[in-house]
């Protein structure tokens, strides 16, 4: 999605549906800004997961039947 061409209505309800708080006052590039913070801390905050997930994975080694 192309935030530029986005009107500041659009760019307000994308804030809203992503969980952003502050945003009513802001300008139309801030509100940019705000977007593409929050997506890249959700970036993130996923590879973070699976690193983990990845973690687990290779340190998990089941019971042997014996």
């Amino acid at each position: 999605m192309d935030l530029l061409n986005c009107s500041k209505k659009e760019l307000q309800e994308l804030c809203e549906e992503m969980d952003i708080r502050s945003y009513k006052s802001k300008t139309k590039a801030e509100l940019i800004a705000l977007i593409e913070s929050k997506a890249e801390q959700i970036e993130r905050d996923n590879s973070k997961k699976e690193i983990k997930e990845e973690d687990l994975k290779n340190t998990f080694t089941p019971f042997q039947q014996q």
